[in-house]
């Protein structure tokens, strides 16, 4: 684990236990908690942790993975895996999600991330780093959404700005100055943890997210009062959709309704096929 993940779990802790002390923030975490151990929720959690151990694995019998990138894989599943498991149900509702991710992990920022991280400063250097550059974002945030405060949000960018640029110009100049440390296979292995876990992880995202649009859809065939829907409008309904998730999530209204009353596989499809024909 680096510095600057040590400081950042430190900082972590520290906001942990501070909602803790605070009696209504501690019951909404409880209350999270129980929802998180719910059977289909917990089961979901665990095979996905199970994936990403086995890709771990994996990515270690090639020599690209050791106990030196712990911190690494830990924080992606902590911002950016965990987040992708959360939004899963919600993935059909905007064209491009799995390209956005992809797109992602070869972008300006992602680089710019990997960058920084190559190699980081002292302990105490990148605790109170991360104190500034939070305070200075916050901030500027809170600033900007105030009309009488444009001129100090201004500001707050201007500091923001010269506080980036620092760490950039001391990134390169400890890069510089350790550069006979730097080995080049541990930098490569830092730069693929984010692509293999993301690429490896996309697959189980879209499975997640396809078997919740389904059962969206099954729950809006019928009505209360109607009688049972039969699965061959169920199979008819899932093999017009194709898997898109898209089309999955919009399946909605009368449309998931006339499916339903079909009764049957060819009727389902033929209402799955109205419903696209109407989209176009």
């Amino acid at each position: 684990m680096t510095t600057r993940e040590l400081a950042t779990l430190i900082w972590l802790l520290i906001g942990s236990l501070a909602c803790l002390a605070v009696r209504d923030i501690r019951g909404s975490i409880v209350n999270v908690l129980k929802l998180m151990f719910q059977r289909k929720i917990f089961t979901a959690l665990a095979l996905y942790g199970a994936l990403l151990f086995g890709l771990t694995w994996l990515v270690a019998q090639f020599g690209y993975w050791d106990s030196s990138l712990i911190g690494a894989v830990g924080f992606w599943f902590l911002f950016t895996g965990f987040k992708s498991f959360l939004q899963s149900a919600d993935t059909g509702s905007k064209d491009g999600f799995f390209r956005e991710r992809a797109v992602e992990l070869v972008g300006l920022a992602a680089f710019f991330e990997f960058f920084l991280n190559i190699r980081t400063f002292s302990l105490p250097v990148e605790f109170f780093l991360q104190l500034v550059l939070a305070f200075l974002f916050l901030m500027r945030t809170v600033s900007k959404t105030k009309e009488e405060l444009k001129s100090v949000s201004r500001l707050l960018g201007s500091l923001l700005a010269l506080a980036i640029l620092w760490l950039v110009v001391a990134t390169i100049d400890n890069l510089v100055d350790h550069r006979s440390d730097i080995e080049v296979h541990d930098v490569i292995a830092l730069y693929l943890v984010p692509i293999w876990l993301t690429v490896g992880s996309l697959p189980y995202i879209y499975l997640l997210s396809l078997y919740g649009g389904y059962e969206s859809v099954m729950v809006r065939m019928r009505a209360s009062e109607d009688p049972p829907v039969s699965w061959r409008a169920k199979l008819g309904v899932m093999v017009g959709l194709k898997g898109n998730l898209r089309q999955i999530h919009d399946f909605v209204g009368v449309w998931s309704r006339r499916a339903g009353v079909t009764g049957s596989f060819s009727g389902a499809r033929r209402i799955v096929k109205e419903f696209k024909e109407a989209r176009s």
